[in-house]
């Protein structure tokens, strides 16, 4: 049987492309002819093959006879051109898509969304693993998408649809990351434009001069990174993301569980989890095997699955003697200032305001990590 041109990998991207979206909106060659103006014979030679570099104005009289989307419409166009320089386009460059709605936050996401469309330039968002470093950068990346575009570089690649620029964004995040040498071929693309360069996902050392280079370069760009900790760069601002609220936690935790539940067990779970949203939903989804009162009386590291009890035990054993010695209240001195403001950045200690002023605890949960995971040899 013969293969239909639309997926004869044979074709060129631009005719399987073209052929793709005709078939979807049910077009006819000689009706998307009618609509975009553009000879039947043009769209033949273009669909078969025969046809490789369109004309930009036939492209884009071809795309408004469809009817594409921004996004569609973009990825015609490079696939039209496979050999054009990469750009910067808003209607491409977005962050990536979240599959679920982030729960609260909508405080911290408009603060940091409005200090990077200000005069920050450069935020690096820290926490515990699993309090939702990613899916918040991704929320303020969507707030900021409606005023410039968005080049989010992630461990795994980038959700960028332009080849060119992916593969920039990509070289460019990979050297940052692993020490090797960035080059200026980003910067050169993006220039004087506003830009929102969203590096997640670091979890080790930073090659700052690659950062600082681009920001020096590029008088639009902001940078957004998420790691476990502050990077150390000059002019970072660091803004620590903290367990979610006891309100936002309690529909976190019975969400998908409607029905009456008791608040002080509700409460009680929300506090030994110390408001994480990984850990919520992972003890949320036993509410459907164990009633709400048993898994608040249950140790809460017995209830996290094997990733995050290790991912957290591992951020927090470079400082399991300190966190085993501290006790449940405990101030700064002029000896541990500086240890504890690490702590404090890393999610491992909390502040508590009581009738005295403030004074720091361990994170209820840290504790129990502790307690359930052996020490390292």
């Amino acid at each position: 049987m013969a293969i239909p041109p639309a997926l004869d990998p044979g074709l060129p991207p631009f005719a399987q492309l073209l052929r793709r979206h005709r078939s979807r909106v049910g077009l006819t060659q000689r009706e998307l002819a009618d609509l975009s103006t553009v000879s039947v014979r043009a769209i033949r030679d273009l669909e078969q093959g025969r046809a490789l570099r369109p004309r930009p104005d036939t492209v884009r009289l071809i795309a408004e006879g469809l009817r594409l989307g921004s996004r569609a419409r973009h990825d015609l166009e490079v696939a039209a051109d496979p050999d054009r320089r990469a750009e910067v386009d808003a209607a491409a460059a977005v962050p990536p898509t979240a599959l679920a709605a982030q729960v609260g936050r909508d405080l911290e996401t408009g603060a940091l969304a409005a200090e990077l469309a200000g005069g920050c330039r450069l935020a690096t968002v820290v926490g515990l693993p699993g309090v939702g470093k990613t899916r918040f950068a991704a929320a303020v990346a969507g707030v900021l998408h409606a005023r410039m575009p968005v080049l989010w570089a992630g461990p795994d690649g980038t959700p960028l649809r332009d080849p060119r620029l992916a593969g920039l964004v990509t070289a460019w995040s990979t050297a940052v990351r692993t020490g090797g040498r960035a080059d200026d071929d980003l910067a050169e693309v993006v220039g004087a434009r506003a830009a929102l360069v969203v590096l997640d996902g670091i979890d080790g050392p930073v090659r700052g001069d690659g950062v600082l280079r681009l920001l020096a370069d590029c008088p639009g760009v902001r940078v957004l990174i998420t790691a476990p900790a502050p990077c150390g760069l000059a002019g970072e601002r660091v803004f620590l993301l903290s367990g979610l609220e006891p309100a936002d936690g309690a529909r976190l935790l019975l969400a998908g569980h409607p029905g009456a539940a008791d608040p002080v067990d509700v409460d009680r779970l929300c506090h030994s989890l110390d408001g994480l949203p990984a850990a919520l939903a992972a003890v949320g989804s036993w509410l459907s095997v164990y009633p709400l009162a048993e898994l608040a009386a249950t140790d809460p590291a017995c209830l996290l699955d094997d990733t995050l009890l290790r991912a957290l035990a591992g951020a927090a054993e470079p400082y399991r003697r300190v966190l085993e010695s501290l006790p449940p209240r405990f101030g700064p001195s002029a000896d541990t200032g500086r240890l504890l403001r690490d702590l404090l950045q890393r999610g491992l200690v909390r502040p508590v305001e009581t009738e005295t002023g403030r004074s720091f605890t361990v994170s209820p949960l840290i504790r129990s990590v502790l307690a359930a995971a052996p020490p390292t040899p």
